[in-house]
């Protein structure tokens, strides 16, 4: 269940990130935002937060904080989560575990943003799109 917050909460974490409304809506599949700030005109946003890396991320319409993702690390997540939710022959296990290992690293490549840099240009180099070298990546746990 989401709580009703003000933005003052994002200043309790280390790491603030912003993305336009279903940006991240792959990404963040079957996770229910922790916080969500409402005003005058109704809904503004909803806030993902993921603990582990002390890491918060605003998405919505209204009223976002935050550095804006950059819009490669959320089309490669995105894919990577698309082919994860299509792909045929994984069961609801191996389905949950794929995207819940996606969703932590792309927190993990969120709070320190230097070390996608570093995965991609250990891996880009050898592979077409930005999918594939996350893919290789997140299955060598780099």
């Amino acid at each position: 269940m989401k709580i009703k917050t003000s933005m003052k909460i994002t200043g309790y974490y280390k790491h603030v990130f912003r993305a336009g409304y279903c940006d991240v809506l792959y990404i963040m599949n079957g996770y229910e935002p922790t916080y969500y700030n409402a005003g005058v005109y109704g809904w503004n946003n909803d806030m993902y937060v993921d603990h582990r890396t002390d890491t918060i991320i605003t998405t919505g319409y209204r009223n976002m904080r935050g550095t804006r993702i950059p819009d490669y690390i959320v089309k490669a997540f995105t894919e990577n989560a698309k082919d994860i939710l299509t792909a045929r022959g994984l069961s609801y296990e191996q389905c949950r575990f794929a995207i819940e290992l996606n969703r932590r690293t792309f927190f993990n490549v969120l709070a320190d943003l230097k070390s996608f840099e570093a995965i991609f240009d250990r891996y880009a180099k050898n592979y077409l799109s930005f999918s594939e070298a996350i893919s290789l990546a997140v299955k060598k746990g780099a």
